[in-house]
């Protein structure tokens, strides 16, 4: 097992989409699958050394703001290992569908999805709430603009929109995380650290609401669905496809990873 392997596969996305700006437009399509191929090739090396005996692997900490107690915390157990295979599998598909189309200044497009792969893997790999956080946003800004440059009718109203639905959510999260760190002995934003913390059922309350409404926005849950309809609608097939085969798992892997654990008996379970 290499060490590290796991931080190579999260960034090897944005060194790579970073690179398709070096190639002429009519060559990028190509690049970029190819490079979706290799991010694949390594997630799958990884799987086929995955134990599924053990809980966390290629496990990766740094100290990345010790004063502040955020760290590069990273690791895969089998569900987050799911849903990184699930990310690199899709990908090449995604690109490789766009081959149909000219898409104008396509090595931002291309290079876009690949940094939003980099971040959807940071998402589900994710070991520090603050660090979960950063990789959250930075999924989204890919497909914004996705959404936004290549479009459809009306896709400045619609993209506003969905901006707002998911920024607003975001922060209800960003509120409960800060709480939750302010709660820890040593102010740690460590997964294991806001597992260990004993909330009372009014907090466990206010903190369920708090992630609840980041993740029941991207999966998307009744009545805070209504931008799905009209950004699935409008944006380009590669980021409907984005959308639905991989950001809406976000959701629901947020409340398996983070929600249920912090505050079960919010979901009626007793820790």
């Amino acid at each position: 097992m290499i060490t590290g392997i796991l931080a190579i596969l999260i960034f090897l996305p944005f060194l790579l989409g970073l690179c398709c700006f070096l190639v002429p437009e009519n060559k990028v399509k190509q690049l970029a699958f190819a490079f979706s191929l290799l991010v694949f090739a390594v997630s799958a090396y990884m799987a086929s050394d995955f134990c599924l005996c053990y809980d966390i692997q290629y496990a990766f900490n740094y100290p990345w703001i010790p004063s502040m107690g955020i760290s590069f915390n990273i690791g895969l157990d089998g569900i987050s290992l799911l849903l990184v295979l699930l990310t690199t599998f899709l990908v090449p598909l995604i690109i490789l569908s766009s081959f149909r189309y000219e898409y104008k200044n396509s090595r931002l497009f291309y290079s876009l999805i690949l940094i939003m792969q980099g971040a959807l893997i940071g998402v589900f790999s994710a070991g520090d709430a603050f660090l979960f956080y950063i990789f959250w946003e930075l999924a989204l800004i890919p497909i914004y603009f996705i959404c936004l440059l290549w479009g459809g009718a009306d896709r400045l109203r619609i993209t506003l929109k969905f901006f707002i639905y998911t920024l607003a959510g975001s922060l209800f999260m960003l509120l409960a995380i800060i709480y939750l760190y302010l709660q820890t002995p040593e102010h740690s934003f460590d997964i294991t650290a806001f597992y260990s913390l004993k909330l009372d059922p009014q907090t466990q309350t206010v903190i369920f609401w708090g992630f609840f409404l980041a993740f029941a926005i991207k999966m998307p849950i009744f009545p805070l669905h209504s931008w799905q309809p009209d950004t699935y609608h409008t944006a380009p097939t590669p980021g409907t496809m984005l959308l639905s085969g991989i950001m809406l798992k976000m959701g629901i892997y947020g409340v398996i990873r983070w929600m249920i654990p912090i505050v079960p008996e919010s979901v009626g379970i007793n820790k």
